[in-house]
Formats: structure tokens, sequence, C-alpha cells
């Protein structure tokens, strides 16, 4: 499946990708800053599933970032949604920017705490490219706007997220992302 999606052997393994065999799905490992394990989240394989992600006992969403512990001081920093888009993301990115996961809609205090330690040169949002992305990288920009100087937009083709977009196709839309120079009519829902 992974291989499939467009991972290489060498992505799985920097991730430390696995497989749940009894729920059938990818495995991605959440780890904190010290790469210390703090939890699992698993994208069902089969698409039968009720959910496409499962989040396993003990993953706190709103304290930790997926990927954080692949940062490094300094350098650009690109915020997706999913795992697998930031998987696929780094795979496509590295070493243009380090690539991080929401794990999902919400973009916490900690989030913010957790990327402003990297002293980024710039902060990319890579959403997908539907309205509900769009939204998350509103919220990430307006969070971000006391932090981050250099704040910019990938604008994602409409209908496709990260991990769907080609390397080439990636590099261009991240070479020509749009700054966000002022504040962002973003709303509360």
């Amino acid at each position: 499946y992974a291989i499939e999606r467009g991972l290489t052997i060498d992505t799985c393994k920097t991730w430390d990708l696995c497989y749940d065999q009894g729920r059938k799905r990818l495995i991605f490992p959440v780890r904190d800053l010290r790469g210390v394990l703090v939890g699992m989240t698993g994208r069902d394989i089969t698409g039968k599933a009720r959910t496409k992600y499962h989040n396993y006992a003990g993953l706190n969403k709103i304290k930790y970032i997926y990927g954080a512990h692949l940062l490094e001081p300094g350098e650009p920093i690109t915020i997706v949604e999913g795992p697998l888009d930031a998987c696929i993301g780094r795979q496509n990115l590295y070493p243009l920017s380090g690539v991080i996961a929401t794990l999902g809609g919400g973009f916490s205090e900690d989030h913010v705490k957790t990327i402003a330690s990297f002293q980024p040169s710039a902060v990319y949002t890579f959403t997908d490219g539907d309205v509900a992305g769009r939204e998350m990288a509103d919220r990430i920009m307006y969070s971000l706007k006391d932090t981050m100087t250099v704040r910019k937009n990938i604008n994602t083709p409409v209908g496709m997220d990260p991990a769907t977009i080609s390397k080439e196709q990636t590099i261009e839309l991240f070479n020509d992302a749009k700054i966000v120079y002022k504040y962002i009519n973003w709303r509360k829902h």
C-alpha cells in the first residue's frame, strides 16, 4: 500500500512506518521532539473502514505535530494536514523544507510553540485543495501571525492534496508560494 501511494522504502524507514495486520492500517508513529514515541495513527488500506484514520490510545493530537522530530532549526517548515501528506511532502521537498502534519483540522497553541521553537526561516501551508483545506490554511496562518514573519501559502490545485502531487509539481508549487502579508479574514466556526 505504501509503495502504491508513492512512498519510497527510504521514506518508510525515515518515518518508521509499520502495519497493523488486525485493523489493516498503515501505522504512522508520532514522536515528540526528542524522537520518543508518544502515540500512533493508522490509515485504513482497504477503503472499507468507517473512518480513514484511527488514532490509537494515548495520542494527543493537540499537543504533538507529526514529524516535528525530523525538523532542523532555521529551516523552512511546510505544514500539511495528514501523515501521508507529510511523508510524501518531505520526500518531495527535502532539503528545501521540513514537513510536518497537524493530524487533522486542529491547530493548537502547542503547535505554534513547537514550530516557533525551531525559528524557521519561513512557514508554508500546503493543505488539501478543497474548502476545508483552504480554511485550515487560513487558521494556521492566523495562529502564526504574531510569531512568524515569513508566512507563505502553497496553492494546492482544486481537488488534490499534497500526497497526490508529483515531486516536480510540488517543487514548482513550493517555489510559487505566495506570501501572506496581512490579517487573514478568518472567523471561528
